[in-house]
């Protein structure tokens, strides 16, 4: 999708009444996206964009990739990388998995864009399907929250220096979210954090892996 999707847009549009139900009538008079009838609730009108999983309707938004850090395979994304696969029609069409699984399809991409960080993603998990449901816990909680690419190189070139393979086109096929993300700083931003930083405290590897076990498990 291209920079400044319909989920801004619909934001900009939507004026809200100071009442809850009035809120929710009005959202619905102005037909907005079914995402925003959901997401807007009693007494709360989200600020998307700035907080991760919102209570239990499975928005979130975060980073995942970051510009010139070196991923743990050594791929280094520059800026602009995304560029021409963002530009393409059907970019709405950029897949939501989970672990990078083709057959876990877990909800949608809302908006993708590129910023002075990374690529920023917005997202839907859907609770209707088990997966996603079980996600939606996981992230809220804390337990997971990687973000991670899947994607097609275009163009990259090898430093001989580093050993680092710098990439400058790619042509992007799927974000999943991911108990181990290859890069580091490649995440869903925590609901309490009311900025776009995504440099802060991660939870150790071993906590991780045991929440998404104890919740995963049974799926």
């Amino acid at each position: 999708m291209a920079p400044g999707g319909g989920l801004e847009k619909d934001n900009a549009r939507f004026k809200a009444p100071s009442g809850c139900q009035e809120k929710k009538q009005a959202c619905v008079r102005q037909n907005l996206s079914a995402y925003n009838r959901f997401s807007i609730g009693c007494g709360e009108l989200m600020s998307v964009g700035m907080q991760g999983v919102s209570h239990t309707n499975g928005y979130f938004s975060g980073y995942a990739s970051i510009f010139g850090v070196p991923d743990k395979g050594g791929d280094v994304v520059m800026p602009g990388a995304f560029k021409r696969s963002l530009e393409k029609p059907g970019r709405t069409k950029v897949q939501l998995l989970f672990q990078h699984d083709p057959k876990e399809p877990v909800g949608k991409i809302l908006n993708v864009v590129e910023d002075s960080i990374g690529l920023k993603v917005e997202g839907l998990l859907f609770p209707q399907v088990e997966r996603a449901k079980s996600l939606i816990a996981l992230v809220s909680g804390g337990a997971i929250d990687g973000l991670s690419i899947g994607f097609r190189t275009l163009k990259a070139v090898h430093n001989r220096t580093s050993g680092h393979r710098h990439l400058h086109q790619i042509d992007l096929w799927e974000i999943s979210i991911v108990t181990f993300p290859m890069m580091e700083r490649a995440r869903i931003f925590p609901v309490s954090n009311q900025s776009d930083n995504p440099v802060r405290q991660y939870r150790s590897p071993q906590n991780s892996i045991a929440a998404a076990i104890s919740l995963l498990s049974n799926q």
